[in-house]
Formats: structure tokens, C-alpha cells, sequence
């Protein structure tokens, strides 16, 4: 299952209505590098969303289907 694309926008949280804004982390795999945000409230602490901001090649002036 893959995550949805989003904004790292500030929304309002599920709990409390407090306003969040996101954590964005990079994370790395072999082609690609990933760029998710994870929204908790601020209040209770409590993990409500997350989702993809970016994913982008590590070497974007390769081709991907080229073989070596």
C-alpha cells in the first residue's frame, strides 16, 4: 500500500483542534530519495497522519532503465 502525496501544511489536529504542523523526515533507499511528513498533535502527543511530500531520484541524470 502506498501513501498518498501531501503538503507539509499546518492543519488542525483530530484530538484537540490545536494547530500542527508536520515533521518532515528524509529517509533514502537504493534509487530514491523520500522526503514524508507525520503530523502529531501537540497536545496529546498522539501520531493522526502522514504522507509523502517528495520522492526523487539520487542520480537524476541517469536513466533508471539503463543497465550497466
Amino acid at each position: 500500500m502506498s501513501e498518498p502525496f501531501v503538503q507539509p501544511i499546518r492543519i488542525p489536529s483530530p484530538y484537540t483542534g490545536a494547530l500542527c504542523a508536520p515533521r518532515l523526515r528524509i529517509t533514502e533507499d537504493r534509487s530514491y530519495k523520500i522526503t514524508e511528513a507525520i503530523w502529531i498533535c501537540p497536545t496529546t502527543g498522539e501520531f493522526f497522519k502522514r504522507g509523502i511530500v517528495s520522492r526523487e531520484p539520487k542520480n537524476p541524470n541517469s536513466d533508471a532503465n539503463a543497465s550497466s
